[in-house]
């Protein structure tokens, strides 16, 4: 059985709830709108078993968790020269 609903069979309350569930969320996330050449969400798909997004959001995440740490690191080394 699908969880998929019709939008036009939901009442004006439903439709209403939806809409406001929708602007919370989105208030609480940054969209990015990225190109890249055709095939690669295939080819990101066939190599890791992720979505495209899902695949982009985790580099992204890590590259920031590591660039902080560096930035960390060398500022701590910085200090410690003065």
């Amino acid at each position: 059985m699908s969880d998929y609903v019709n939008y036009d069979s939901l009442t004006d309350s439903a439709k209403e709830s939806r809409r406001k569930a929708t602007k919370k969320f989105m208030a609480n996330i940054d969209r990015l709108d990225i190109q890249l050449p055709k095939g690669t969400k295939q080819r990101i798909y066939n190599i890791t078993g992720k979505s495209c997004n899902a695949y982009v959001r985790e580099l992204v995440l890590a590259d920031l968790e590591r660039l902080e740490q560096l930035e960390q690191t060398n500022k701590e080394a910085d200090d410690n020269k003065g």
